[in-house]
């Protein structure tokens, strides 16, 4: 292996591990064309893929114990679109994603929004308090075992599941200080809530951590492992993001991995930063981090392929395992000749670059 991630031959290396990752508008429509999916999965040296099944207030399949909250494609048809994804992706590595934002569980019930420090209520994040011991956290862990015991994939992943700066309510105090032993929240000079305190960090990684723990615990019986979206940190790859909820080390604790948004082109950066990224995640956790390159860019434009090839060979070349792209449905025919170049596909035999699936 040469020092730019290449092989003898001038190849990428390839990590045994290739995701590509379907949103839930691939998944849940009437013209997903599944089997050509597949071939083109089979093409480009993918071994596995995520499936979006929804929020857990709108969903991809009829879940009759929590009539209300199928989307409305669902409602309208009465189609399990995650059972047809899975049947047109037989052979492949199922991972299966749960989104933990809740628009419309806000809109029917606006105490469960989180709220600001200035008070101000969030249209998409749940407050934590909702989710950690409330009746909506009990729901997302009710559909996160329905999906378990429903389609037994290798892996449930939650996205979203984070907290931003809408942590500040009535019933979050009241959490915070059941959970820490606090009089209230740490307060700065200006007499304000200190938002950036260590111990509000603490307490939101806490949070999320206890949630994922009875997650996993639900879907052990079904022998289904847990991961976990996390965002990455831009200042410092050595770091994490405890501000959101996301101490690493924490949160391992409670899932099998975590995925690492590695969203380059959002946070401003070239393609290269991934590998920092890459080198210090495998250090310190091994191989349960998957390195989740992103297609999306400021200004609504999407990554170039030649960025995304850039991005995929230096997580490789860092000696990341396990990479994914997200989403398919920004890709368009560059990107899959990015793929292919970066995972091998069909050009080398062998167990470096054959066929996967």
């Amino acid at each position: 292996m040469c020092e730019d991630g290449r092989d003898d031959e001038g190849y990428p290396r390839i990590p045994p591990e290739r995701v590509v990752a379907f949103g839930f508008e691939d998944v849940a429509t009437v013209a997903a064309g599944w089997p050509s999916v597949r071939a083109r999965l089979r093409q480009v040296n993918a071994t596995a893929v995520t499936l979006a099944v929804g929020r857990a207030d709108w969903l991809a399949f009829p879940f009759p114990a929590a009539r209300g909250w199928e989307s409305s494609i669902v409602a309208r048809t009465g189609r399990d679109f995650v059972r047809e994804a899975l049947t047109g992706l037989d052979g492949l590595g199922v991972t299966l994603i749960i989104d933990a934002l809740a628009p419309r569980a806000i809109r029917r019930d606006p105490s469960l929004a989180g709220r600001t420090a200035r008070g101000a209520a969030s249209a998409e994040f749940l407050s934590v308090s909702a989710l950690d011991g409330g009746y909506f956290g009990a729901h997302l862990e009710a559909v996160c075992r329905e999906v378990a015991r429903r389609y037994r994939p290798e892996r449930i992943g939650l996205t979203e599941l984070m907290f931003n700066d809408a942590t500040f309510g009535r019933g979050d105090l009241a959490h915070f200080t059941a959970h820490t032993g606090r009089s209230g929240f740490p307060r700065s000079k200006d007499g304000g809530i200190d938002v950036d305190h260590p111990a509000i960090h603490r307490w939101r990684s806490d949070s999320l951590a206890r949630l994922l723990g009875r997650i996993s615990a639900q879907v052990a019986r079904f022998g289904v492992l847990v991961e976990t979206d996390v965002r990455a940190n831009w200042k410092n790859p050595h770091g994490d993001r405890a501000d959101s909820g996301h101490d690493y080390a924490l949160l391992l604790k409670s899932v099998d991995r975590i995925a690492v948004w590695n969203y380059f082109a959002l946070a401003g950066v070239g393609p290269g930063y991934g590998a920092d990224l890459a080198s210090s995640l495998g250090r310190r956790f091994g191989d349960r981090v998957v390195m989740a390159t992103g297609l999306w860019s400021t200004g609504g434009r999407v990554v170039s392929p030649g960025d995304l090839g850039a991005a995929l060979l230096a997580v490789a070349s860092a000696g990341a395992n396990a990479v994914s792209v997200i989403p398919a449905s920004l890709m368009e025919e560059g990107h899959w000749v990015a793929l292919e170049g970066a995972w091998g596909g069909p050009r080398r035999p062998g167990p470096a670059g054959g066929a996967g699936g």
